[in-house]
Parts: structure tokens; C-alpha cells; sequence
């Protein structure tokens, strides 16, 4: 999994290593059968784990994040002699065709990290040009004011893991500041590789906005629209990972991280926000 890198906001975030070797998976569906909530949690590298395998061009949409994997990610931080973070302080829910990603559920002094995410393996990735897009909204005021929903980023990204040859993660990542008591927010950065860097302005409000992915592999090119806005600038990043293992793989994910915990507050909000209408297709160069 790549590594976040906080440069601009003013907290410590801890980069946690996911090396060990198991897996532990839980789904709870309501009696209602109109709400699934899908909980996954992995330490194995090789975590991705609903796997799909076309064998050639492939095209892949649905209303809601239904069958994709969720995993505790790297951006974490622990106050207050807090318990660590596990995998029941994050949730995917999937509802009246959306999900709801969440982190930090129990209101408890952390900062965590809610990856959300669709794989694909098939070694004919590697020669393909990939487009991905998914809507996403926050659905409450973010104001200093509200107490019981507020968070730091909404992030995500597509990837392709090129495990058979140059052992490196490929893709475009994007990072939405949402945080309202730092001077960075409504920013959006995009990842190059070990950074987050500044790509443009965002209103943090609560209207649905649409993001498109482009990953062009051989071309080693990456672009993201945002609203229709297509940002020329080519934002691709390579990542070396140790131990994911000799496949090619793609990823298509989608990210909440809750906010950076104060001491002074009576309670810490919990980060929630609304994804639906995702599409992802590649095609051969």
C-alpha cells in the first residue's frame, strides 16, 4: 500500500506496516436485506483480495461499492492512551445505492483511515490504457462548528501493481483537504510518488462531485478530471512495495480518513462521506 505523507497539515501521522499473514473477514447484513454492511480486515501485503480476472479488455460499473474489499489503511495516529486501531473503527456501508465510508466510528482520540477498494489481476494490464470514475459527496456541514461529523481528507485513486516485471505500483492518487480548522482546506493534491502536491481548489460543500481517473500504462501517463475539468498535468507515480508478490494487479480505490484528534475536545468527530455511479474500463493501446 502506498505511503501518505501529510507535508502541509500540522499533526504526526503514523505509517503503519502491514506484514503479517492473516485475514480476518466479517459481513453483517441487515434482517431488512436493504442494507449490507461489508467490513474486511487484512495485514497480509497481499491483502487485495476479491479478485477478478478478465483476460483481456475489461469494463466493470455498478451503483454502490457492493463486492469490493475495505482494509484499514496507513494514515493513523493514536492519542490519549488510546487502544489500537483496528478494523471496528472503520466502516463500509452500502445503502439505497451508495456507500457511506466512515473512520473513526466510535468517536475515540484517533485518526484513522477507511481504503475501500475494487481488484482486478491479469497480466495484459500492463498494456493497457485504464479509466476509472466514481461520484462522492459529503453529506453534513462541514463548519468548526459541528461536533459529530468532520474529517480530514477524502482521497483515492487507481493503481496497477507490476509484479511480474519491475516490481513497482503504478497510478494517480488524489487527496481532498477537508479539515476546516487548517489553512489547507478545500485543497486538492495529488501523490507523486513520496508527496502530496498542490493540483487545485475544491468547494468543500455538500453537492456530489464526479472524478475521473486515466492511467495510461505504456505511455507512463496519468490525468484526473474533477467536475469535467480535465487537469493537464501528467500526475502519474511510481511506488516500490516489498512483498506483494509476482502478479499484475489493478486497483481502483476510494478513501475517507477521519480528523486529527484534539486533546481539548469533548468527543472526536466521525468522518462520513457518500460514494455511488462508479465505472472502470481498459482497453489495449
Amino acid at each position: 500500500m502506498r505511503k501518505f505523507c501529510y507535508p502541509l497539515l500540522l499533526f504526526l501521522v503514523l505509517l503503519i506496516s502491514c506484514e503479517n499473514n492473516q485475514e480476518d473477514f466479517i459481513i453483517e447484513q441487515s434482517q431488512n436485506e436493504k442494507k449490507e454492511k461489508v467490513i474486511l480486515f487484512t495485514t497480509k501485503a497481499e491483502r487485495f483480495g476479491v479478485v477478478e480476472n478478465p483476460e483481456g479488455a475489461y469494463n466493470y460499473d455498478g451503483l454502490d461499492f457492493t463486492g469490493w474489499d475495505v482494509v484499514v489503511g496507513d494514515a493513523n495516529y493514536v492519542m490519549n492512551n488510546e487502544a489500537p486501531i483496528t478494523i471496528n473503527d472503520i466502516e463500509t456501508e452500502h445503502q439505497d445505492s451508495l456507500s457511506v465510508l466512515s473512520a473513526n466510528v466510535s468517536n475515540r482520540y484517533i485518526m484513522t483511515h477507511n481504503i475501500t477498494y475494487k481488484k482486478i489481476v491479469s497480466d495484459s494490464l500492463v498494456l493497457m490504457k485504464h479509466k476509472a470514475s466514481y461520484k462522492f459527496k459529503i453529506p453534513y456541514t462541514v463548519s468548526t462548528q459541528n461536533t459529530t461529523n468532520n474529517g480530514q481528507t477524502v482521497e483515492g485513486g487507481l493503481f496497477v501493481w507490476d509484479g511480474s516485471d519491475t516490481q513497482l505500483d503504478y497510478g494517480l492518487a488524489f487527496q481532498w483537504i477537508v479539515n476546516p480548522w487548517v489553512p489547507e482546506f478545500g485543497e486538492v493534491h495529488y501523490w507523486d510518488g513520496a508527496y502530496w502536491q498542490y493540483l487545485t481548489t475544491l468547494p468543500v460543500d455538500t453537492l456530489y462531485h464526479s472524478i475521473v481517473f486515466e492511467l495510461n500504462f505504456r505511455s507512463y501517463q496519468a490525468f484526473i478530471t474533477i467536475d469535467g475539468v480535465l487537469y493537464t498535468q501528467n500526475v502519474i507515480s511510481t511506488t516500490p512495495k516489498q512483498g506483494w508478490g509476482n502478479t499484475v494487479d489493478g486497483r481502483l480505490q476510494a478513501e475517507v480518513i477521519s480528523i486529527y484528534p484534539s486533546e481539548y475536545a469533548e468527543s472526536i468527530p466521525v468522518q462520513e462521506v457518500y460514494f455511488k455511479d462508479w465505472e472502470w474500463e481498459g482497453e489495449y493501446n
